[in-house]
């Protein structure tokens, strides 16, 4: 592919919150404004369909607005990952002003106390929907993403109806990507496969209710079938310091868009070359009939449990067992 039809970029690595299963080291990086602007400039130019603004937390980086502004107009849809927390009337009216396309929340549970207790903060599941409230109110698309987890894989099948009558119209499942081996907050597949495997086939019928839900590839690997998932196909992720990765949720980085130019990094990077031909070569997916279709599943679970990208994905939806 000419260039990802995604780019997730990391303004900042300064977070509100301490969230225990966040894969990011909470510290105060940011992405210089200049450098973001040239970035942005070029992803234009290479046509990325979508650009997401991710943390930490990429409310407290104080040029997001400016670089909102830069890219207004042009043909590049925005997005920004937030907890909510810092969302006001004045800071919604001026994304909206801004031409932001979306806002993606997090959300870890349909109780006050599940989701609570896995930021941290009391009072963020009610601030969560304030901030949901808010956004509409200022015209600005906001959704939630229910990230599952050990503590709320149970609340997990009464999610989709949940939602539906909070009257959330659009939602997102999204994995865990595990932090090590035998990560304590991975859930537990006996639960999670039979929701997934019972809701995957309903969004037709949702979205005629009012709710369209997407399940996450890392969960269902139908988009992309003879590839095993779409780090460094269909999207990158470029960290506050400019280096290159394959995917948000993977902790290996590559070569420096800053200093190299994004076009020539998408092509030549090392790593993401290595991403895209991350092949299993043993484990339980040598015996698979359905490696074919995932390829082996995702690379960044694979990394973060074993440490190399050719490994099968330890979390698979199909074959559970761990490795």
């Amino acid at each position: 592919m000419k260039a990802p039809l995604t780019v997730y970029m990391e303004l900042t690595r300064d977070c509100n919150i301490s969230c225990n299963h966040c894969l990011i080291t909470k510290e105060k990086v940011e992405m210089p404004s200049d450098k973001a602007k040239v970035l942005l400039d070029q992803l234009i130019q290479e046509r990325v369909f979508k650009v997401y603004f991710t943390g930490g937390e990429p409310l407290l980086y104080p040029h997001l607005i400016e670089l909102l502004e830069h890219i207004k107009g042009n043909p590049i849809w925005s997005l920004v990952m937030t907890n909510g927390l810092l969302v006001t009337d004045e800071l919604a009216e001026n994304l909206n002003r801004a031409g932001l396309g979306a806002c993606d929340l997090p959300l870890y549970g349909i109780t006050p106390e599940t989701h609570d207790a896995i930021t941290g903060v009391p009072g963020s599941f009610d601030t969560l929907f304030q901030a949901l409230e808010t956004l509409n109110d200022h015209k600005v698309r906001a959704f939630v993403s229910f990230v599952v987890l050990r503590p709320n894989v149970k609340e997990l099948p009464r999610f989709f109806d949940w939602a539906l009558e909070r009257g959330i119209p659009l939602a997102h499942v999204r994995r865990f990507i595990p932090r090590c081996p035998g990560d304590e907050l991975l859930p537990d597949m006996s639960e999670l496969v039979p929701t997934l495997a019972k809701y995957a086939p309903l969004r037709d019928e949702y979205d005629e209710k009012g709710l369209h839900y997407e399940i996450e590839e890392a969960f269902d690997f139908a988009e992309l079938e003879g590839d095993r998932c779409p780090a460094g196909i269909q999207l990158c992720f470029i960290t506050a310091e400019g280096l290159i990765s394959p995917c948000p949720y993977l902790l290996a980085t590559g070569e420096s868009v800053f200093e190299k130019g994004f076009n020539y990094v998408w092509e030549n990077s090392s790593i993401l070359k290595r991403a895209r031909n991350a092949k299993i070569s043993k484990g339980k997916c040598t015996q698979c009939a359905y490696t074919a279709e995932c390829g082996g599943g995702c690379i960044a679970a694979a990394y973060q449990v074993a440490g190399t990208f050719e490994e099968p994905d330890p979390y698979c939806y199909v074959h559970p067992d761990n490795l």
